[in-house]
């Protein structure tokens, strides 16, 4: 999804968020909905209703590393909602994009009651997303599902946000 600026992605971000929160609250783990999302900042090119390029490449790269109830950034979009968007946020360690030259640092937002002014580092001790997480320990199930979605995403991303908003 294109938006007009990164304070208005991660405003839009943060209220789906909150919004899938409300609806999850007192469900069991099975029905609850899960959204990941990655927000990144630059040009995209816009071809037949699809955005394209390596922004777009990178924030759905970030989409991965994202947790549930939280939303991946680059360090650009972290520095340009600072102090503009009620959130709270922890960094990741540094990691490697595919198709990104350099090293990345990802932040993960979530809805707080303040402004944003500050994001937490990383706990030395914590591995890297990448590393600690691996298709192996996912539920043969849930890799289905998610698989499912990534397919609709790459296909159409307009009318799959659409669908989850509708849900919602």
């Amino acid at each position: 999804v294109e938006f007009t600026s990164a304070v208005e992605a991660v405003n839009a971000g943060l209220t789906a968020m909150k919004a899938l929160a409300k609806e999850n609250k007192g469900k069991p783990e099975d029905p609850r909905i899960r959204v990941l999302m990655g927000i990144n900042v630059g040009d995209v090119i816009v071809q037949k209703g699809d955005l394209l390029g390596e922004v777009v490449n990178v924030a759905s790269q970030l989409r991965r590393q994202a947790r549930p109830d939280t939303i991946a950034v680059t360090d650009a979009v972290q520095l340009d909602v600072r102090g503009k968007v009620k959130a709270s946020g922890q960094s990741l360690p540094p990691t490697t994009l595919k198709g990104h030259q350099g090293t990345v640092i990802v932040h993960l937002l979530q809805p707080a009651g303040t402004a944003l002014n500050k994001v937490k580092p990383a706990p030395a001790t914590a591995p890297p997303l990448a590393q600690a997480k691996t298709r192996d320990a996912v539920p043969a199930e849930v890799l289905t599902l998610l698989t499912q979605g990534e397919a609709l995403l790459e296909s159409a991303p307009a009318q799959a946000l659409q669908r989850a908003t509708d849900a919602l």
